[in-house]
């Protein structure tokens, strides 16, 4: 019941990443596409995560050059600029580098949300969210899921402030 559990989770945090660009209503979007990512944008995500830091400290010759190569990112244009922003999750390979993720489970894990500045990288999220069809200061609020417990998860909308996703509410949800 468990893992049924977790596969339904998993399927409400996909069908909205590949699924937000067509309700009604909506401006025309693109349908997002995965790239791997830049080097450069591995690199920013060794600057901001600790855990990323701490991981790759423990595999010798580990460098952000081989972490680009399992990281992916959905590119989805969340402020309509016509510049797409980075919703980065590991790749969930199997290798040499499987301290990445927990890739028996395929369990695959969100690392952030980035944009391109014209310095490099900035993290807007860190974690992963599904956009949602409400937008606040020019960017899609986003919605996120995470399993706290054997029968609860945590529902949490982020609305953009202005320069960063901040946590506009979140939610306790019992699973009978």
């Amino acid at each position: 019941m468990f893992v049924v559990r977790i596969i339904l989770l998993l399927l409400s945090f996909l069908i909205p990443l590949t699924t937000y660009a067509q309700g009604p209503g909506r401006r025309k979007a693109k349908k997002p596409v995965t790239v791997k990512v830049p080097v450069e944008l591995a690199e920013q995500v060794i600057r901001d995560s600790e855990s990323v830091r701490q991981a790759m400290s423990r595999v010798p010759g580990a460098n952000a050059a081989i972490l680009a190569k399992h990281l992916d990112a959905q590119l989805i244009d969340l402020n309509f600029d016509g510049r797409p922003e980075y919703l980065v999750t590991d790749d969930c390979s199997p290798g040499e580098y499987e301290w990445w993720c927990n890739c028996e489970m395929k369990q695959c894990f969100g690392v952030g949300i980035y944009r391109r500045t014209r310095d490099g990288f900035e993290m807007l999220l860190g974690g992963m969210a599904a956009p949602l069809r409400t937008s606040t200061n020019g960017y899609r609020d986003l919605w996120s899921q995470i399993i706290t417990g054997p029968n609860s998860v945590s529902e949490t909308v982020f609305k953009f402030d202005g320069r960063h996703y901040v946590v506009a509410s979140s939610k306790e949800i019992k699973i009978n």
